[in-house]
């Protein structure tokens, strides 16, 4: 018997069990690969989640804002800030009461006997200039007024005094030089320190008898007035922008910027620095003035003509950052409201009340930066009034901050502005008694941001010889700013200059250009040093 043949049928799969067999090792492929899937990405996010912060923060500021502009949730992974560390220095005040400056005989704020002069007054110019840009047309020039009085602010309530923020004391040993002083004279170096205040034409008389009609109840700039939002640390050529802009010239914002701060680190614009732009770079024209008053932004913007303020501000964001320096741009006003219409580069179009805008003004002596088409000089020198006149504006503002000083005899900033504008009319050991008490009434408490915007007390102790002091200041606000502050910089440079120390000197003055090729200032300095006419401050020995 022959045995039968096994078929191997039943072990070929025939075609339905082909086609389950591909489903099945499909069906293993793609959960193999959906699981590797997995493995991966969540491996690149506990990757992201730890070097993802250390990456970004590694970046420098002005980038990290960058991509937190196009990718908002990156804010989240920005620093936040750091514990303040440094203390203000002890002081060593010298002999003389500070409350004795609010009873002498001071600048009184007479009209000036002689008319301003024609001349341009302007910071040197020894550092790199800028090319004149002519290809930017300005818009037809706004219809003057005709002149009349301003009808006075309504009568404002008390301001309630705003305290210092406070900040968590910590020990940080300032450090001071033990170079003695050398004998020198009248310096040359005087007029460098001053000269950044005065950069405008001063070519219309400034008169009592304006003529601009009443002004309305409210009014509001129309046409190209427009928001510019800041980018990193550019609160002033950003309010410059939207200014020039409503005046027809289209600089944007990063060019404007370059040619003021070439460092996007760079903590402080100063006003003059803001007009000098103006003056030099555009075909329009700016004045830079302090002891500002609310009756003349309304005249101003009245007619047509916006007006960026200097002043202390608290972010409503940021609360821990505490008391920053900010410029705001007036575009309007309401007396019914009693506001101002503000364009922030912070918060866009707001409205901040008479009272505490002119609170907050006061923290910078009332600074304002006034740009005009050149074809509009006599009627912005009418609206500004006697205070055209730099050396009227000086004595003014003295006369102005004594008696705040008086009348808020333990307030940190009317003694402040009381050194500021000891510091305008040259009595510098004044203003440095005047800076002592004020730093004094602060304390810990100082906002010390100012000494990053403000560098009346620099100037005061320099001039008065006071170089321990100085150096202290200098050494405190490194620490605070990072070392962000060209000004910082330039000051020890003067301090070394006038002590003997030339190399020292011009080493500073280098890392001031370095930082910021358009200071001016400080070209001019290492120019006295280099060529040996530098002199130090008049009386110092």
């Amino acid at each position: 018997m022959t045995p039968p043949t096994r078929s191997t049928d039943r072990y070929s799969p025939g075609p339905r069990s082909q086609a389950a067999t591909r489903q099945t090792n499909a069906l293993k492929w793609g959960l193999g690969c959906a699981g590797m899937s997995m493995l991966l990405i969540t491996g690149a996010i506990l990757l992201a989640i730890i070097v993802g912060p250390a990456l970004f923060r590694s970046l420098s500021p002005a980038d990290q804002e960058r991509l937190v502009r196009r990718l908002p949730f990156l804010a989240a992974l920005q620093p936040t800030t750091a514990p303040f560390s440094a203390v203000l220095p002890a002081l060593d005040t010298p002999e003389g009461d500070p409350l004795a400056l609010l009873h002498t005989p001071t600048p009184s704020a007479l009209p000036p006997t002689v008319a301003p002069s024609a001349t341009a007054l302007s910071a040197p110019t020894l550092a790199p200039t800028l090319p004149f840009l002519p290809s930017q047309t300005p818009a037809p020039p706004l219809a003057p007024a005709t002149l009349t009085p301003v009808p006075p602010l309504p009568t404002q309530p008390p301001v309630t005094q705003t305290p210092a923020p406070t900040q968590p004391p910590a020990v940080v040993p300032p450090a001071t030089a033990t170079t003695a002083a050398s004998p020198t004279a009248a310096t040359a170096a005087q007029a460098v320190a001053a000269a950044p205040t005065e950069t405008v034409p001063a070519s219309i008389a400034p008169t009592e008898t304006a003529t601009f009609a009443p002004i309305p109840s409210r009014h509001r700039l129309g046409g190209a007035m427009s928001w510019e939002p800041q980018r990193w640390n550019n609160c002033g050529p950003a309010n410059l922008v939207q200014v020039m802009r409503y005046l027809g010239w289209q600089s944007p914002q990063v060019d404007v910027a370059g040619a003021i701060k070439p460092t996007s680190n760079d903590k402080n614009v100063s006003p003059w620095e803001l007009a000098r732009y103006v003056n030099t770079q555009t075909n329009l024209r700016a004045v830079n003035r302090v002891a500002g008053d609310l009756d003349m932004v309304r005249r101003l913007v009245a007619n047509n003509i916006p007006v960026i303020l200097e002043t202390g501000f608290y972010d409503p964001d940021e609360p821990d950052e505490g008391w920053i320096g900010h410029y705001q741009t007036v575009f309007g006003y309401d007396d019914a409201s009693r506001t101002l219409m503000v364009l922030d580069t912070l918060r866009n179009e707001t409205v901040v009340g008479y009272g505490e805008m002119d609170e907050l003004w006061r923290h910078f002596n009332r600074a304002y930066v006034v740009v005009y088409p050149p074809e509009r000089e006599a009627d912005a020198a009418a609206l500004v009034g006697l205070d055209w006149d730099p050396e009227f504006n000086a004595r003014h503002a003295f006369d102005l901050a004594i008696a705040e000083a008086q009348a808020r005899p333990t307030d940190f900033f009317a003694w402040f502005n009381v050194g500021s504008s000891n510091v305008l009319v040259g009595q510098y050991a004044d203003a440095a008694l005047a800076y002592d008490h004020a730093f004094n009434l602060a304390g810990q408490a100082l906002p010390h941001r100012i000494l990053w915007y403000e560098f009346g007390p620099y100037e005061a102790y320099y001039q008065s010889g006071r170089f321990d002091q100085l150096l202290s200041l200098i050494t405190y606000s490194l620490d605070t700013s990072k070392g962000d502050v060209e000004e910082l910089f330039y000051w020890r440079g003067m301090v070394a200059a006038a002590r003997g120390d030339m190399a020292a000197a011009i080493q500073d003055f280098d890392a001031t250009l370095a930082y910021n090729q358009f200071f001016t200032p400080a070209a001019l300095a290492r120019a006295e040093v280099q060529d040996g006419s530098f002199r130090g401050p008049e009386g110092v020995s």
